[in-house]
Parts: C-alpha cells; structure tokens; sequence
C-alpha cells in the first residue's frame, strides 16, 4: 500500500449555527467519531492553542497523545472576529496517526507539512465535515516513495574511520527520495558542531521530559520550523514521537502545556530552556558531545565525517542494529535486513558493545577462561558482517574448538594457567578435538596417552600438531614419533630443532626401535657434523645390522675416518679388515700407531 490513513480534528471558534452541538465559541467542530475518543479529543483541545502577535503566522504542532496516537497539526488565525466583535479566532486542524502508521511516513511531520492541503477555513471545514453527527471522515496520505539501495563503491585508503576498513563496500553516493534531498538541504548549512549538539537535544527528549526541559527555537516561525526539522534530521522513525514540538509558543505555558521543542520570537528567561538561535544556527548552552549509546556515537561519527546520506538513507536501519547491540527492545525486520556497510560502520563505532555481544554469546558454550581465551581472535580474524550473522545465528562448537586451537598455536602452544588447563579439560569431556587433547595430555603430564592420542589424529592433525609441537618445545620431540611416520618426521626433526639441540644419538635409537632403519638415509647431509663420541655409538648400535642404507654407511665410515684421533676408531678399522675385538693389527698398522702416539 502506498497511502496511509489518518483520522482528523478540527478545533475552531464558530457561531451557534455553524456547530453541530448549536453552541457558539472554541470547540471541537468535527472529528472522526470511529477512532478517537472523547477524552483523546479533550486532550488535543488543550494542545491546540494560538495566541495572536503582530505577524500572525501559521502554527505547526507535533505530538502524542497519552493513547500513543500522533498528532501532526496545522493552526491558522482567522481574519474576522466574531459577532461580538471579539478577534482572536482560529481554526486547528489535525491528521491523527496511529504510531505504526506514522513510522510509514518515516515519523516525518515535515512530510505531511508539505503534502498534506490542511484546511483553513470553517466554509471549508463545513463542507468537508457531517453536520448532523459532527464526524469526519479519514483521510489517505501518501507514504513517501520508499529509499533506492545506495550507489556504493570502495572509498579510497583516506577514508574516514566511519565507514569501516578499506577492504569493506561503504557509502558513497545514493539515490535519494525528494523529501530526503530535502531534508539534507535544510541540514547542510549548520555547522557540524552545532548539528551534533541539536541531534543530542532531539536523541535526548525523552530525558528531557523527565526533567521538564525545553528546547526554545528562537526566531521566526519560518527559521523556527526549518531548525526543528534539522534537530529530527538524526532521529530515527521509532522514537520521533517523543520531539513534541510547537513551532509558534507565543504566549502559552510551558507547565501547563509541556512540548520537546517550542519555537519563540524573543529569547526566554527561564532557566529551563535551553536556547537555540535559529539565525545565527547556533546552540546557546554548553552540551558535551559525549554520545551515551551506540546510535549516538554512528550518528554523531556520520555526521563528524558530513556522511548526511547516511542518515537520511540509514537512521531507522541503524537505530534497530544499535538497540539490538545495547541490548534493548528493537526491530527485527530492520536488524535481519540490516545493510552490510551500515553493519560495518555500527560495528567500526562501538568496539566494545560488539566484544560483549560477542563475549555473552560465547559464554553460552564455552567456560568463562576459554570464552576470554578466543574473544579478542574472533573479533579481530572475523569481517563485521560475518560477526554479526555469527551473533545473530550463533556459533557451532566445532568452529570454536578450532579457533581455540588457533590461538594456542598463536601462543606457541604455552601452557596457561591451571584454571584453564582445567576448563579445557572440562570441555574436552562434552566435546571432542584430537588436537587439543593432546595439549591437555601435554599440559597436565599425562604422557602415558600421548601415544594413543597421536594415532587418532588424521594425517594432517598430525602433521600440524607435531610441527607445531617441536617448533614451540611443548614436550620431548622424540616422544611424537609415530610408526610409518619416520621419514617426514626426520625431515620436521631436521628443519625445526636447532642444530645445537639435536641428540643425533637418542633419534637413531628411537628409529630403530620404531623400525624406521630405512629412514637413516635421510641423516646422510648430517653425519659429518656428528662429535666422534655420536659417530661411535651409533657405529655400535649399527653393528650388528645388515639392513641400514648403504648410503648412511658409507657416511658413517667417511665421518669416523676423518675423525684426527685414530684410537678412537680402532675397533672400527679392525672390523672393515676382519679383525675380532680382541685381534691386533698388523706390524704395518702397528708402526703407524706408535708413530701416532709419538
């Protein structure tokens, strides 16, 4: 549907004959019997009203009923007196909107201002109204053409902190409805200080209610009525009703008769307004601009950035997600249809409210150490928008084994403190991750299963767990070796241990025993740079072996024989000839050892 319907209210001062109650003066002279009330009727009559100046201009109200219906009104004066000569004559008319219908038209009583002909005459008035009941029949307004999807690009790498990363779509240029491009014409011109002061005043109303504070608009009702519409510039549709608003307050009681924003020809005196000058478009008491929520820090960072489209095109889509991340009542449809760049650009502004969201959600399904453990990774691994979808459908907790594990990995696999140690092992209990129970094997020395925790891991955990294992000295490297996996195992010993650490001697053992003789070929590089006392035991160890590769051999020979000390490989030399232990040499060989002692 493109229309909205609207009850309405004429309140004016008629004779005798000209009422359908035949009673002369200010009444109520027609009003749509089906929807509103007697008691809803009293109540406007008391809003509605309008003393006469020297200019005479027209009155434009804006408010709520205790109902919760939204008035949008028009008063007129009216030239002639009465028949006894009295003046001071006028003829109210009002569009009664219930709330949900007056968000259609974006809360915007502007909009109806404009559109809407209101009637200003009681000729008129007679016409339009049933004499013999005193009702009126409703009316349609035409909602506005609803906003085009923005015209987005990537901003360039100078963009402002507002929109989000550089990587991320933003706004940049958007087709605009013409009651928007209005809108941002009247807001243009006020210097960005003052405007963020004014959209506070407008987010705050309801605050200043409480307090029986006024905004005063001061100047001529044109400049009064063009200034209130840049204070509701930032608001959004869902809480417009609280900026009741009475753009020619001459003479009425602020006590009596309490309205948001009141517009005034002179300056007031009371210390409860809080005075705007429309002319100069400045804000005439010190307002901290300290936003207090989410939206007021989107609104106040678009603004500080002159990002006007952003408002006009986003404020509704913005409030919902800000509510939705305070943790307040908002709109679902809004927030589930929420724009990526707006999601991006709420998220950018309020770091901490996401951490929370993200912090309570996590919570859910993790111990507190653990949640606290992987926080700050998601948050920063994870887009905004991927963040938010995650908050809003939840998190798997096979996802979250895997970015605790990550973390770990990050942290070089260190072990934290014991109430953790303990938290992951309470998990481990509901949930299962090869890998992180083998920390948690590590960690609390329960090495006994470490061999039946690796061989449950496939080829790639493995792989992972063990390279990053001997890269970050999480337990004994000769501990991770599984059967069959000797040869890429020499390689991750080779590439990830230290030289100076390596013990040459325990590895060869630990491949013999694991039957991974053949896997000796790949130390060959290695051998030459063994001490004399590596290369004598693992000769000794490999003495009574057929089956270590030829090409180890031969480097083992090669290495004992450059060793300067020959003693130390005499037994060595007498076995390449045949000799027992216990044999000696010949007189040639003697000779030479003596020689070599001497």
């Amino acid at each position: 549907m493109n229309e909205v319907q609207a009850w309405q209210h004429i309140y004016t001062n008629v004779e005798k004959e000209q009422s359908p109650r035949r009673i002369a003066g200010f009444q109520t002279l027609f009003y749509t019997t089906s929807a509103l009330t007697e008691a809803e009727v009293e109540e406007m009559e008391a809003r509605l009203l309008y003393f006469p100046s020297e200019s005479e201009p027209v009155k434009r109200v804006f408010f709520t009923t205790s109902t919760g219906k939204c008035v949008v009104g028009q008063i007129v004066p009216l030239p002639d007196p009465d028949r006894l000569g009295r003046k001071g004559r006028y003829l109210a008319h009002s569009l009664v909107f219930a709330l949900d219908q007056f968000i259609r038209l974006r809360a915007n009583p502007f909009y109806v201002f404009r559109r809407f002909p209101f009637i200003t005459t009681v000729e008129e008035a007679l016409k339009q109204g049933n004499f013999e009941t005193g009702d009126i029949p409703d009316v349609s307004v035409k909602s506005p053409r609803p906003l085009a999807s923005p015209l987005c690009s990537l901003r360039s790498p100078t963009t402002s902190s507002y929109g989000g990363d550089r990587r991320e779509v933003l706004i940049k240029g958007e087709e605009l409805p013409e009651d928007s491009e209005r809108e941002i014409e009247v807001v243009a011109p006020w210097p960005r200080q003052e405007l963020k002061k004014l959209t506070l005043l407008a987010l705050r109303a309801q605050q200043l209610s409480r307090e029986r504070s006024t905004v005063a608009f001061v100047g001529e009702p044109q400049q009064v009525e063009a200034a209130l519409e840049v204070a509701l510039f930032g608001v959004p549709s869902s809480i417009r009703q609280h900026c009741a608003f009475d753009t020619y307050f001459y003479k009425c009681n602020p006590v009596a008769t309490y309205y948001w924003g009141v517009g005034l020809l002179e300056s007031p005196r009371n210390p409860n307004f809080i005075v705007v000058d429309t002319r100069s478009r400045r804000v005439l008491r010190e307002i901290t601009i300290v936003p207090e929520n989410t939206y007021e820090r989107w609104a106040l960072t678009a603004l500080e950035a002159d990002d006007l489209n952003a408002i006009a095109h986003y404020r509704d889509d913005a409030f919902a997600l800000s509510q939705w991340l305070d943790g307040h009542a908002y709109e679902e449809s809004l927030v589930a249809s929420a724009p990526p760049q707006i999601v991006t650009s709420i998220f950018r502004v309020s770091s901490e409210q996401v951490k929370s969201r993200l912090l309570e959600r996590l919570s859910g399904l993790l111990p507190s150490a653990l949640a606290q453990r992987i926080l700050e990774h998601i948050y920063r691994q994870t887009s905004s928008y991927e963040l938010f979808r995650q908050l809003r459908e939840g998190f798997q907790m096979p996802q979250l084994l895997d970015v605790l594990n990550a973390v770990y990995v990050a942290q070089n696999y260190r072990s934290p403190q014991r109430k953790e140690v303990e938290a992951l092992g309470t998990l481990l209990q509901q949930a299962d991750h090869p890998t992180l129970r083998l920390l948690h094997v590590c960690w609390t020395g329960q090495h006994t299963q470490l061999r039946h925790k690796l061989e449950r891991l496939n080829e790639e955990e493995y792989r992972q767990f063990v390279q990053n294992a001997l890269r970050f000295g999480l337990m004994e490297p000769l501990s991770l070796l599984l059967p069959g996996k000797g040869e890429e195992f020499v390689d991750w010993y080779i590439t990830l241990i230290p030289a100076q650490t390596r013990d040459w001697v325990s590895f060869v053992k630990t491949l013999l025993g694991m039957g991974e003789v053949n896997c000796l070929g790949r130390l060959v590089p290695h051998v030459s740079g063994w001490s004399a006392r590596e290369l004598q035991i693992v000769e000794r160890l490999l003495r009574r072996r057929t089956d270590a590769p030829e090409s180890f051999q031969h480097a083992l020979r090669e290495a004992l024989t450059a060793i300067p000390n020959p003693r130390g490989i005499k037994d060595f030399l007498k076995s390449l000839r045949g000799l027992l232990p216990g044999q000696r040499l010949g007189k040639k060989s003697d000779d030479r050892e003596k020689m070599d002692r001497k």
